[in-house]
Parts: C-alpha cells; sequence; structure tokens
C-alpha cells in the first residue's frame, strides 16, 4: 500500500487535511509520496496492482501502464474519463443532496460500492480492463493520431 499526494501536501486550500492523512500514514507506517513539482513521482505507481484514487492524472498514467484504476470521482472530470472509458462511475459527492450553495455532501455510500467494485473485478480477473485498455489503444490510434496528421497537413 502507497499513498501519494500528487498537489503536494503543503497546498493552498488543503494543507491542514493533508497534514493529518500524512501523520496518520506516519503512524501507521504506511508509505507516501509528494508528486508535486514534477511527473517523476507517478513511477511510484509502476509496480501497483491496483490503483484507487481521486486524481485524473493518477487514473490515466496507471491505465496507461496497464494498471487497473479505480477513480473516485470529484467533478466532471473525472466523471468524463471513465464514461470516455467505459469504467464504472464512483461518485465522491451525494449529488441527491447538491444545493444551490454547492456545499459537498459526502457519498455514504462510497466505501461499500468501493468494495463492491473491487470484489467483482477480483472476482472476474479484471476482464473489464482488457476492454479499457483496447478502448485506450483505438482512441490513440484512430483518433489521435488522424488528429494530429490532419494539423500537420494544414
Amino acid at each position: 500500500t502507497i499513498f501519494s499526494f500528487n498537489n503536494g501536501i503543503n497546498t493552498k486550500y488543503s494543507s491542514v487535511c493533508n497534514n493529518t492523512i500524512k501523520d496518520y500514514l506516519k503512524n501507521n507506517n504506511i508509505t507516501f509520496y509528494d508528486l508535486s513539482g514534477s511527473d517523476v513521482g507517478f513511477e511510484n505507481y509502476n509496480d501497483a496492482d491496483l490503483h484507487i484514487g481521486f486524481r485524473v492524472h493518477s487514473h490515466i498514467y496507471s491505465l496507461s501502464r496497464r494498471i487497473p484504476s479505480i477513480l473516485i470521482e470529484e467533478d466532471l472530470r473525472g466523471y468524463g474519463i471513465n464514461e470516455t472509458l467505459g469504467l464504472p462511475h464512483l461518485l465522491a459527492s451525494d449529488i441527491s443532496c447538491s444545493s444551490s450553495n454547492s456545499d459537498f455532501v459526502p457519498n455514504q455510500g462510497l466505501c461499500t460500492h468501493l468494495s463492491d467494485l473491487i470484489r467483482y473485478n477480483c472476482a472476474n480477473n479484471f476482464a473489464r480492463y482488457k476492454g479499457v485498455f483496447q478502448n485506450m489503444k483505438d482512441l490513440y490510434y484512430l483518433s489521435y493520431l488522424n488528429w494530429v496528421n490532419l494539423l500537420k497537413n494544414r
């Protein structure tokens, strides 16, 4: 088990929370990494069997290394990447409790949903990800490269 802080530990909005998490990790001998300032830190994921997290870039990096990844969606970026790749949606917030003042209401079923999703994937030998990896390959070779070639030929 490893934990990463993609934007660093001492950030503009999350320092108090991040330092609480860091202290918990230290007290429980859980390895953690501060990935701020460089993409080199993503290499810490290379030997992972499964990635679970909130950050879209870690999710994409893991998937690009053919590591199954479960993204907990905090916003439309996470929703969009999971939708594009055909992965299930796992919401961090309870959208049924959203209000006009945009207060965050945690998804009370998140842990159960995550646990169920992990069990499902383990029982099926992560078969869904074979399709995800193929989808990524197709998007790259059939869409992205064609788009780049169109731009080069302008």
